[in-house]
């Protein structure tokens, strides 16, 4: 046997037994009066135990969407979404303000962009034909300089 075979046969050898040392690391001893729960694996967290703040509340003037078959499509304000110059993280509270009443809030799904449904309400309503939209992120409210009307609505948002 050669030195540089010999080499990939030792460095064979100690990633094997790298592995299997890693893997009893993963399994612990949980019970040992009970055979068939013996041991168990230590899994990576892949889902929140913890409960996210309810969203911020739609002031009693918004008019949501009539549900059913019928009911017209919901709008959405939309765009990209920084703080301080960075993508805003996945789970940052958006607000949709209508004549500077609170409308309906939505958290980001992913980093860097923002989706906000709302529907279009009738004349007593805030979020009727003609009200000024405005978005709050973190506390900050920044005047879209646009109206409630058909159509999906596109604005970017920087938060310094």
């Amino acid at each position: 046997m050669t030195f540089v075979s010999r080499l990939t046969l030792f460095g064979l050898v100690a990633m094997v037994c790298a592995a299997g040392a890693a893997a009893a690391v993963a399994w612990r001893q949980v019970n040992a009066e009970d055979p068939v729960l013996t041991t168990r694996a230590i899994l990576p967290l892949v889902a929140r135990d913890y409960e996210e703040d309810p969203l911020p509340p739609a002031d009693p003037s918004y008019c949501e969407l009539p549900s059913g078959p019928a009911s017209p499509p919901p709008e959405a304000l939309m765009g990209n979404l920084t703080i301080g110059g960075a993508p805003a993280p996945a789970g940052t509270v958006v607000q949709v303000l209508f004549d500077g009443k609170a409308g309906p809030a939505a958290r980001t799904l992913a980093a860097g962009g923002y989706r906000v449904l709302f529907g279009i309400g009738g004349t007593s309503c805030s979020n009727q034909p003609g009200a000024a939209i405005s978005v709050q992120v973190s506390g900050q409210t920044f005047a879209t300089g646009l109206v409630v009307g058909p159509g999906p609505i596109v604005f970017d948002i920087a938060v310094p």
